[in-house]
């Protein structure tokens, strides 16, 4: 049978909800934990249904579930799973900036020739032949 704990959570926030990279100040202050109580599967059924989800966001507390799913090869897979995300976020960060700065330089370039067109442009209307 699962064993599950109901937690009393109280979410505290100031600023932004949906910024990671502000100073926000996000808090999860947990209080009133229940003991690890074994339930049936229909009960753990009731509990994870949309009304059970509902009942207990009204009265702010957190359904945790008690799995073992700790094994070796779990661990490994995890750890695995992590380092390629961040090889991949790697690799992803020095394609943006490869593309920053090519777009930074064809702006650049095209600004410089949209000065050398205005100054053709001044210099034509001066009388002044420019090749």
């Amino acid at each position: 049978m699962p064993k599950i704990k109901l937690i009393k959570v109280y979410d505290t926030r100031s600023g932004c909800d949906y910024c990671d990279y502000c100073d926000c100040v996000k808090e999860t202050v947990v209080d009133d934990m229940s003991p690890w109580q074994e339930v049936s599967e229909k009960d753990l059924q009731w509990l994870q249904s949309w009304q059970g989800r509902h009942m207990l966001q009204k009265k702010n507390t957190a359904l945790v579930i008690l799995q073992d799913i700790t094994s070796q090869e779990t661990v490994t897979g995890f750890i695995h799973d992590i380092k390629k995300f961040v090889e991949e976020e790697d690799k992803r960060e020095i394609e943006r900036e490869k593309k920053r700065k090519l777009a930074a330089e064809k702006s650049k370039l095209a600004a410089e020739e949209r000065k050398i067109e205005k100054a053709k442009k001044f210099l034509a209307k001066s009388g002044i032949k420019v090749d």
